[in-house]
């Protein structure tokens, strides 16, 4: 559990990619929106569209989106709440990811279809 008295959480979220077979869909993901809420499960910010790596399927892990995020926990802006959910305009559209040729392989692009829905992970990196 993280340190209610710290000053701030840093989280990571990854969301995997995922085959949806009975949408005809190769390569899907669900493109996450970050809200933070105050302890009366006010909001305090709203992360549209964030900035997020994409990690390639290995033998061991799924593909991902990757995305690291501060949750304040001062008194100025206390942050005490994650909601986690998607918009209308997110579903209408995809990321598209240009990977560099290396010793492997060639260059290529990879099409991620966002959806409303998918695995993903939180995990807490540490407390200050």
């Amino acid at each position: 559990f993280p340190d209610l008295n710290a000053e701030s959480i840093t989280l990571r979220l990854r969301s995997f990619v995922t085959k949806f077979s009975q949408k005809n869909i190769d390569r899907g993901v669900f493109f996450p929106q970050l809200i933070t809420l105050d302890k009366n499960k006010e909001p305090l910010r709203i992360m549209t569209n964030p900035l997020l790596k994409f990690q390639e399927e290995t033998w061991t892990t799924h593909a991902y989106l990757q995305g690291i995020f501060s949750i304040s926990q001062a008194l100025e802006l206390d942050e005490r709440y994650l909601l986690i959910n998607t918009t209308n305009e997110n579903l209408k559209s995809s990321s598209t990811i240009d990977i560099p040729a290396n010793e492997d392989s060639e260059s290529r692009t990879v099409n991620l279809k966002h959806m409303n829905e998918g695995s993903f992970e939180i995990e807490i990196l540490e407390s200050k």
